[in-house]
């Protein structure tokens, strides 16, 4: 049997010799540098020179800012920050209400708020900021860490980012650790406008843009912060202009490797992302799939025009065509900021060129033989490639029955060789085999995830499923990837972003959410309590933060015991915490406010000390289709009157909660405060 399957298998060899012979070379040639070519695209090799032959191209572009943007940068060698590390909270305060008179449009703090200083410049920076409003930014900065697999993110705190509106940095280097585009990666972020396009009021914007960095950053007006501070503007108008305040600026020069200026701060690659969307030169590429059949094409037409010429004129046609390619990606990138694959062409006409001198020149017989042998064994070694490759791949029909699968895929689901032929995609994946399933007669890839357990532990696989057409029918390949450790860091991140990380909680965000969510239910009443805790800071003071740590949760333990099953209870922040409670009434409100004023007042026992704390609440109540951000503010009136009145608890008594496409509440004009106690 053996003997007869060698022997069929040297016969096949030799009529795919005999067929190959009757190929013309130019045939040959042709199809040689396409699959060449094909390979070379598949595996990304052109992606590196691609982007340094980008780069390349910027010295060539020197092109003027619009000079709407300003940068402001802090000295560090300056006398009078020379022994501190980080710029003065008050001189920040005082520097934005100078810019704010000088009439700047927009100003964007470039460094974070992650840290308190001293108290009374802090209140007084606070004060500005409150003072200028959605004026003026704050970002949240996202850095990938050293390993690449997750992100260092700064962000600043609650008692400045509040007052403001909070942007996003996200600077993420490319495979080659430089900077190129300037978007929003890190999946944290994602919900924050970028600090440019916020900068610049962009109105239309992908998640992420490429910088031109043919935009001269010299020319970009740059003022001292301190002279500025001083009074000295060397008569520069900031009427209208987007400024980026940037802090200490390191001794080495930058922190971010960037095309043609090597080393920039952060603040810099703001400043040209900026202006790269003032000017509206984001630049453009051609698309992918495009420029990769463009490409392949443009190889086995060199290869054909190449084996019907000598040598030395196919030559001069590919160094033509090469030095045209380049010419061009000059002129487009520069004046039209659309990138190309200039590369991509040289290499396409080298391969074009090489693939027809190895069919005809006849040094190279032994190569042209070497190549046929190559093909004529390529189904063996694909079979053999398919069975060991690291993720799994199965193939199957309409019916879900199982036409093949590797050993990858039948170690994810727990298949034994011996019961191969006895699965479908309905024991293996249950509900979901449907979905996979409908994939056959769909050539667009889809992606289908599920649950399997084996040996009592959950794994969650994902299947990449697309339809081939075959002999007179479809069938169906699905590659198979196990992402439980994904799902597990996913589900991590989702906790981080929703929980207070003392109590245990919801935090703001994700109360603001279930507020929202509420909402959906359009008959339903909602009760909205805000809960501020009375004598906390005497704990503190007396007896330390870890004590103070200690108290809230045990207050949050109480809250969540005695607020109802169906309540949200929320750390808002500081000692303040907010309780929703859907389909409520007035009576059910004011039995659940009793009991947690009596759970409150009780005495706690922390670390053997006996600890007395009180609580004032503020509840509002309002329909569902309600502005919840409304709600909140009159609930938060309302529990600042119960606490000036020692009353425990107030309703709010006053005008009717505003509908959800009303304008929210001001606090200072427009609410009365007219409420009740609870008895």
């Amino acid at each position: 049997m053996s003997a007869e399957h060698d022997s069929n298998k040297q016969s096949y060899f030799q009529r795919g010799l005999r067929a190959i012979g009757r190929i013309k070379p130019s045939q040959i040639a042709t199809v040689a540098a396409a699959v060449t070519m094909t390979a070379v695209m598949l595996t990304g090799m052109l992606d590196g020179a691609e982007k340094r032959l980008s780069d390349a191209w910027f010295a060539a572009s020197h092109r003027t800012p619009s000079g709407r943007t300003v940068l402001v940068t802090f000295d560090h060698h300056a006398a009078r920050y020379a022994y501190i590390n980080r710029v003065p909270h008050r001189d920040l305060a005082e520097l934005l209400l100078k810019l704010d008179a000088a009439g700047a449009s927009r100003i964007l703090i470039e460094f974070g708020f992650a840290e308190q200083t001293n108290e009374a410049d802090d209140k007084l920076l606070e004060r500005v900021l409150t003072q200028l409003g959605p004026k003026v930014a704050l970002p949240a900065i996202a850095v990938p860490s050293v390993n690449q697999m997750s992100w260092r993110r700064t962000a600043p705190l609650d008692r400045f980012g509040r007052h403001v509106t909070l942007t996003a940095s996200d600077l993420a280097p490319d495979s080659d650790g430089s900077i190129r585009k300037f978007g929003i990666q890190d999946s944290g972020l994602r919900y924050l406008i970028s600090a440019p396009a916020w900068l610049t009021a962009a109105t239309r914007l992908e998640r992420s843009f490429r910088i031109d960095f043919g935009i001269d950053l010299q020319e970009i007006p740059h003022v001292d912060a301190l002279s500025f501070l001083q009074g000295d503007q060397s008569g520069r108008s900031l009427q209208g202009a987007n400024v980026i305040v940037a802090g200490f600026i390191s001794p080495t020069g930058g922190e971010f490797r960037v095309p043609r200026y090597g080393e920039l701060t952060s603040a810099q690659i703001t400043a040209l992302a900026a202006e790269t969307l003032s000017l509206g030169r984001e630049l453009r590429s051609i698309p992918r799939s495009t420029y990769i059949v463009g490409l392949i094409v443009l190889a086995a037409l060199m290869a054909f025009w190449c084996t019907n010429f000598s040598a030395p004129i196919g030559g001069g046609l590919c160094a033509g065509v090469a030095l045209a390619a380049l010419g061009l990606g000059v002129w487009l990138q520069t004046f039209v900021g659309l990138t190309t694959p200039s590369a991509g062409v040289v290499l396409a006409s080298l391969i074009g060129y090489g693939a027809a001198q190895v069919i005809v020149h006849p040094a190279l017989q032994r190569v042209r033989h070497a190549v046929m042998t190559i093909l004529a064994n390529i189904d063996i070694r694909l079979a053999r490639a398919v069975e060991n490759t690291s993720d799994g791949l199965l193939t199957f029909d309409r019916d879900g029955t199982l036409l093949s699968i590797n050993a990858a895929a039948r170690q994810l689901f727990g298949i034994e060789g011996s019961n191969l032929y006895e699965c479908s995609l309905t024991s293996m994946l249950g509900l979901q085999a449907r979905a996979v399933m409908s994939a056959v007669s769909d050539p667009q890839q889809r992606r289908v995830r599920t649950v399997i357990r084996q040996h009592g532990i959950e794994r969650h696989l994902e299947l990449a499923v697309s339809g081939v057409p075959g002999d007179g029918t479809s069938i169906g390949v699905a590659t198979v990837r196990d992402v439980t450790e994904q799902h597990a860091q996913f589900e991590t991140m989702r906790l981080i972003a929703t929980r207070d990380p003392l109590t245990g909680l919801a935090n703001r965000r994700a109360f603001e959410q279930a507020l929202k969510s509420a909402r959906g239910d359009s008959e339903a009443l909602l009760a909205l309590f805000i809960c501020d805790l009375d004598g906390f800071k005497p704990v503190n003071d007396t007896w330390g933060h870890q004590t103070g740590d200690a108290l809230l949760r045990e207050i949050a333990s109480r809250l969540v015991a005695h607020a109802g099953a169906q309540a949200l209870v929320a750390r808002l922040g500081g000692d303040e915490f907010g309780i929703l409670m859907p389909r409520s009434t007035e009576a059910l409100a004011t039995e659940a406010a009793k009991r947690i004023i009596g759970a409150v007042g009780r005495p706690f026992e922390i670390d053997g000390k006996w600890v007395h704390v009180g609580v004032s609440i503020g509840v509002a109540l309002g329909e569902s289709n309600q502005d919840g951000q409304a709600l909140i503010e009159c609930a938060d009136a309302a529990m600042y009157d119960a606490k000036r009145a020692h009353s425990g608890c107030a309703f709010w008594r006053g005008k009717p909660v505003p509908h959800a496409t009303a304008q929210p509440i001001s606090r200072s004009s427009e609410v009365s405060r007219l409420y009740s106690p609870v008895g």
